[in-house]
């Protein structure tokens, strides 16, 4: 199950344009402001999620009508931001196919601080659900890394690569085919000790003993 998240953030038209071509997908979760973006892209999408609060009304009514999208409308009020619903949909509709399923997501990055932290920390719950999920812009690809991971030189999306501890503590650490390895390291959160690698062999290999890390593979606009 490939399922592509399209939320509210900044997207530039050229680079989603591009990101998508070639690319099948089983469903594709347009999310309040995002259903623009798909709109403007030409992308149907299979789900509405939000509480459509930003998308112009004369889009959003011309979906509402098509009777094959599936509308999940929800009051403004509520516990939980669009995306992380978003989220949450893909999740179950994952349900059963985890280990041959993948989610990515465009839109989760932006201006706004606040949404931009949340939207990377959401990477955690299909984490969790055994799901690969990664948030892409023009400049970077985001994810959750695996206990045992391996990154292939030729198939990373940019030249650097940085993790960022997620849990307050991360032990045996171990980075190899990196520029600058590390061997069974200890690193906390708001520690910088893994940001801006480089992978010197053709695959790297990161083993991460204890704890949780955010895997950031970016390349300069």
């Amino acid at each position: 199950m490939n399922i592509l998240i399209i939320t509210g953030g900044d997207i530039r038209e050229d680079f989603a344009s591009s990101f998508v071509k070639g690319k099948n997908y089983d469903e594709i979760i347009a999310v309040d402001g995002g259903l623009a973006a798909a709109d403007c892209l030409g992308i149907r999408p299979t789900h509405l999620v939000g509480d459509f609060d930003t998308i112009r009304p004369d889009i959003l009514d011309n979906y509402m009508a098509m009777t094959d999208i599936q509308i999940h409308a929800f009051d403004p009020v509520k516990d939980n931001t669009d995306t992380d619903i978003a989220v949450l949909l893909a999740i179950k509709l994952c349900k059963g196919r985890e280990k041959s399923s993948r989610i990515d997501i465009l839109g989760a990055l932006g201006s706004r601080a606040d949404h931009m932290l949340a939207n990377l920390l959401l990477l955690l719950k299909p984490h969790r659900a055994g799901i690969p999920a990664f948030i892409y812009d023009s400049c970077n690809r985001i994810s959750v890394a695996g206990k045992d991971q391996e990154l292939i030189k030729s198939q990373i999306y940019g030249d650097f690569i940085s993790l960022i501890p997620l849990t307050e503590r991360v032990g045996g650490l171990t980075l190899e085919g990196f520029k600058y390895p590390l061997d069974q390291a200890e690193t906390f959160m708001g520690d910088s000790l893994c940001v801006s690698n480089e992978l010197t062999a053709p695959i790297g290999h990161i083993h991460i003993g204890e704890g949780c890390m955010l895997l950031v593979e970016s390349k300069d606009a």
